[in-house]
């Protein structure tokens, strides 16, 4: 669609205006107060952008009545607003064609935005979301993995935070009992009972030689007393000398009573050390699996983040120079710290680029904000979009107080011809 002309009349502070869009880039001058504002609302209303419920008191003081008309190359929108607050809107068609209500009317313009300063209200995150929208880009599940991928990180990051790290005063402690297994005072209870069983045989066995040979000396002076008995007691002596035969070369073993005794009274402080020393092997171990674990989930985080980086960069902006990363940017710098100028012209491109919209038109109320070199920009803008076969119309309001050589210029709410 093609804006031609726009009338307003006794709409608030327009007592009547027409603005021809011949030029299809139209600048609006006035003082403060000359109705600038109020001519943009009227072309507004028209467009869907201004509902009569909410404007207080749209008809101009002592009148009864303010229509607003917009001529297109297919047609003519007539919007009335009348005392008591009703209103009435239609769009009449060359053919003689209808469509009433302003729902329908936007419907069919497709425009949703008409004000480019609309994004530059916008916060970071709808600005974000409205650049990602006209680029066609959906990073819905980029960012739930980046999210996913993060949480798990963190929740790593505490399982390692969670283990102690082992001192090494601590590890040098411990370090002698290292694969050690703990002792067992029943076993060396065991070890010590077999040790007395050791003596007590030695002991039994000692002094039955200690018999035997007392015993010796005994036959031996029998012998000399009893020569008569010698027979027997020879027999006697040959039976006592099979059974030392046994004992020869009899040693008292070594005995390990008092290592015994030492290890059992030191068996819970030994035990101590060497459940400490597994520990702190497996608290080691831990910690070195928890860390392994935490990096590999750092390189994922980093991997998500690429992958949504890639998606960025393979979108088309809908304006050379935009970017999206947390925020917008524009030329690298962050949409906001660039000037209002530049905002402005960024705005504009950005509603002029929604395929939505079949009518493509643009006010500009801070039209003040905009030097030479800016304007002579947004033209070039017009003439290239309407080389290429799009119709733009672009409104730029401006605070002059004397009327210019282009331009129309507004005072006490009419044009100044």
């Amino acid at each position: 669609m093609q804006l031609k002309k726009a009338t307003i009349t006794n709409y608030k502070g327009i007592t009547h205006a027409e603005i021809p869009f011949t030029k299809h880039m139209v600048l609006l001058q006035g003082k403060n107060g000359s109705g600038k504002s109020s001519l943009i609302d009227g072309i507004i209303s028209c467009l869907g952008g201004v509902d009569s419920k909410t404007v207080k008191d749209p008809i101009k003081h002592g009148e009864k009545k303010a229509t607003n008309i917009l001529e297109f190359e297919e047609g003519i929108i007539t919007r009335t607003f009348t005392e008591g607050g009703s209103n009435s809107i239609k769009l009449v068609f060359n053919d003689g064609k209808e469509i009433r209500g302003i729902g329908k009317i936007a419907e069919y313009i497709g425009c949703s935005s008409f004000d480019p300063m609309v994004f530059t209200r916008m916060n970071d995150k709808e600005q974000r979301e409205t650049i990602l929208k006209l680029s066609g880009v959906d990073l819905t599940e980029a960012d739930k993995a980046i999210e996913e991928a993060e949480s798990m990180r963190l929740q790593l990051h505490r399982a390692v935070e969670a283990i102690p790290t082992v001192g090494n005063i601590e590890a040098q402690e411990v370090q002698a009992f290292v694969g050690k297994e703990e002792v067992s005072v029943v076993k060396l209870a065991e070890e010590l009972e077999v040790e007395n069983q050791k003596r007590n045989d030695y002991d039994k066995k000692a002094f039955k030689v200690h018999e035997l040979g007392l015993r010796d000396q005994e036959i031996g002076v029998e012998m000399t007393e009893l020569e008569g008995k010698l027979s027997l007691l020879r027999a006697e002596l040959i039976s006592i000398n099979e059974q030392q035969s046994e004992f020869e070369g009899l040693k008292e073993p070594e005995y390990r009573f008092e290592d015994i005794k030492k290890q059992m009274e030191t068996a819970e402080e030994t035990n101590t050390k060497i459940r400490k020393a597994k520990e702190l092997a497996i608290q080691v171990e831990n910690k070195k699996e928890a860390s392994k674990a935490h990096n590999a989930q750092d390189t994922t985080v980093k991997e998500t983040r690429a992958a949504k980086t890639k998606l960025l960069d393979s979108a088309e902006m809908p304006v050379k120079g935009l970017s999206v990363d947390e925020v917008v940017k524009f030329n690298g710098v962050p949409f906001r710290q660039i000037n209002t100028a530049q905002q402005i012209l960024v705005g504009v491109k950005i509603a002029l680029s929604d395929p939505a919209n079949k009518l493509k038109f643009v006010y500009i109320e801070q039209g003040s904000e905009l030097d030479s070199d800016s304007i002579e920009e947004l033209q070039a803008l017009v003439d290239m979009c309407r080389a290429g076969g799009v119709k733009v119309n672009i409104l730029i309001g401006q605070m002059k107080d004397k009327k210019q050589e282009n331009g129309f210029f507004l005072e006490e709410g009419q044009v100044v011809l």
